[in-house]
């Protein structure tokens, strides 16, 4: 054991010190406290961030409703921004294939869904999709950022189940808009 002493000793003469000196278990404890702290502060800025970013998102609902022999889709903004874009998509379980796209907003004439607007889409779905298979909300906010939500249990969906689930999608729509920037 004495050669692991000798190299950390040779690592304290390179930078100046006559011989690496351990300290105390305080000092241990105080250091480990510090790294953890600092960690936990770096956890709830990025935390505060992602919340202060999906904040205009969460207050977009949207969710299915059942007609007598068809969906449609009711989409709510209830923040205080336009939202420009919502498209709703789904697949059953188990199939492999794209995902069938069940309704756009907008579909031709690139209006926003207005503060406080609430809107209906018809949307092309099997009947009882929502106990079969996957439906999922993808929005893009007023800063031109990509969401991804379950529409049934509205909950946001990771990056990666949501590039497995939009795999060979092409959104021409956000490509065109004012938002992005260059």
């Amino acid at each position: 054991m004495e050669w692991w002493a000798e190299a950390w000793n040779s690592v304290a003469q390179f930078f100046g010190y006559d011989e690496w000196v351990w300290g105390s278990a305080a000092d241990w404890f105080a250091a480990i406290g510090t790294i953890a702290a600092v960690g936990v502060t770096i956890a709830v800025v990025f935390r505060e961030a992602n919340l202060r970013k999906r904040s205009q998102t969460d207050q977009v609902t949207v969710r299915l409703e059942y007609a007598v022999t068809w969906y449609y889709v009711v989409v709510s903004n209830r923040s205080s921004h336009p939202f420009p874009y919502v498209e709703v998509y789904w697949r059953k379980k188990g199939d492999r294939g794209r995902p069938k796209s069940a309704a756009t907003y907008p579909d031709t004439n690139g209006d926003d869904i207005d503060a406080g607007e609430t809107i209906l889409l018809d949307a092309s779905m099997p009947q009882g999709i929502e106990y079969t298979g996957t439906v999922i909300a993808v929005m893009c906010d007023a800063q031109g950022r990509m969401w991804h939500r379950v529409v049934t249990g509205d909950k946001y969906v990771s990056a990666r189940r949501s590039a497995q689930f939009t795999r060979g999608i092409k959104f021409p729509f956000i490509e065109r808009r004012w938002f992005r920037t260059p």
